[in-house]
């Protein structure tokens, strides 16, 4: 049972890598098909999440590390629940 937890979670993880590299469209030069191949790769893992996830990583990195702007930062109620 272990083993097919492993497995799984490499080709989800595997997945997710690939959907992260055709959302900064690096995977082909024409940006169709990045947005393509971005969802091919999501089908497997079950939740639509390739186009959401390109756009909230596009603002990720246009606004690194700052407080209200950049999603990947925990809002200030986020903090206080650890």
């Amino acid at each position: 049972m272990l083993d097919a937890y492993l497995i799984g979670g490499l080709l989800n993880h595997t997945l997710h890598i690939c959907i992260h590299d055709f959302t900064h469209f690096s995977g082909h030069s024409n940006l169709f098909f990045n947005k393509v191949m971005a969802v091919f790769c999501n089908i497997p893992i079950g939740i639509p999440s390739a186009i959401p996830f390109g756009k909230y990583h596009s603002i990720h990195h246009n606004f690194f590390g700052e407080i209200n702007i950049d999603p990947d930062l925990p809002l200030k109620w986020e903090t206080g629940l650890c």
